[in-house]
Formats: C-alpha cells, structure tokens, sequence
C-alpha cells in the first residue's frame, strides 16, 4: 500500500476543480467621444460652400431645404448647436464681404444666396432681410447700353437711344428717350460730355450709374 500513496496523491493534485481560476475578461472599451464642434464645422462646410453657389440665386428654395438638413443632422449631435453657431458665423462674414464689395463686382447674385443661408440659420435677422432686399433689387435692374444720342436741330431736342435688357422677363428692348424720362424703374438724369455718356439712376435702390456710348 505505502508504493501506491505516490500516485494518489498525484493524481488529487490534478483533479478538475483544484486548478486556478480564469481571470475574468478586461472591462469594454469606453465609447469614442463625441465630435468636437471644429469637426462637425469642417465636415459640414463643403456642403455649405456648394449650397452658397452663386448659380443658386435664381432658385433660393435649394439653398433653404439643403442647409435645413445640415442643421437636422447637427440638432442630434452634443456639439452640434456649437457648431452650427460657428457656420452661421461664418456665413455671416462672408455675407458682409460679399455686400460691401458687390457695388464695385456686381456679384449682387453672390450676396443673395448668402442672404438666403443666413436666413435658414437666424431668420429673424432684419440686417439679413434688408441685405437680400437690395440684392434682389439689384439682380433685377434694367441693364442699359446706349447705342446714340441724336439732337433734332430745328427743335433743339436730344434723343437718347437705349437697349434696355430686364433680367426679370429676360428680354430686351429698344427706346428713345430724353433727359428726365423714366422707363423701367431709370430716370435719365442727364447727358455728360460731347454725347458721350449719359447718366441714370435705378429709383429702388437710388445708386447712379454712368453708361458710356458703345
């Protein structure tokens, strides 16, 4: 019995339940965290900039459901107020360099399709409603070329001749014309240097505008 006592004692040494126990799985991982406000700003803004086209002036409706999702998909987000503040921001100041700048560029579609994205962001911006009121004003405005002035010499009256192309309707037409005449929401003002030029104002913006002979 004393050469068996080896062998007992080896194998309740290895007995099942007499091994140590596993170590328990590590804990899962934590979630990411969230988007920074900088990183919702920068992934949103290339669908700003397409909706800001100045192409889209003639179709404001695009401009307002495009930026309404933008905003949709930013409510949900815990940085999303954050930076839907840092786009609208934005937008204002490109709004603001667009206006001051478009008297001399004419880019008044460029100040429109701002004006209409600000507005889906703060509609209740009344610096924005007078910006788009004017750059519509301005996208409409009769375009004028003089062709020639011609003074009858027995009635001492000068004639202007003019093209005047309207933007609203898209179509063109011809006219005479004289000094004090309005046509088309212009006055013509006067008649500068040897019939050269003429000079006109656009009544429902006030602004005088020089037109020289072609």
């Amino acid at each position: 019995m004393r050469k068996l006592l080896p062998i007992l004692v080896l194998a309740a040494a290895i007995m099942p339940g007499c091994s140590e126990p596993e170590p328990p799985p590590p804990p899962p991982k934590p979630p990411p965290p969230p988007p920074t406000a900088q990183e919702l700003y920068d992934e949103n803004m290339l669908a700003v900039k397409m909706l800001t086209n100045p192409v889209l002036a003639s179709d404001p409706q695009k401009i307002t459901a495009g930026l309404n999702k933008i905003k949709q998909k930013l409510a949900p987000q815990e940085n999303g107020a954050t930076a839907q503040l840092m786009i609208t921001n934005a937008l204002v100041d490109q709004l603001k360099t667009a206006h001051d700048t478009a008297p001399d560029t004419g880019q008044w579609d460029q100040v429109s399709v701002l004006c209409h994205a600000v507005l889906a962001f703060d509609p209740g911006s009344t610096k924005t409603q007078r910006y788009l009121k004017q750059a519509e004003a301005e996208r409409m405005r009769p375009r004028i070329s003089l062709t020639r002035i011609l003074e009858d010499l027995e009635t001492n009256v000068v004639n202007v001749y003019v093209e005047v192309h309207l933007p609203k309707t898209n179509t063109t037409e011809e006219l005479r014309v004289r000094v004090g005449d309005v046509f088309h929401g212009v006055r013509l003002d006067r008649i500068i240097g040897q019939n050269s030029a003429i000079e006109i104002t656009y009544l429902e913006t006030n602004r005088t505008y020089r037109i020289e002979a072609k």
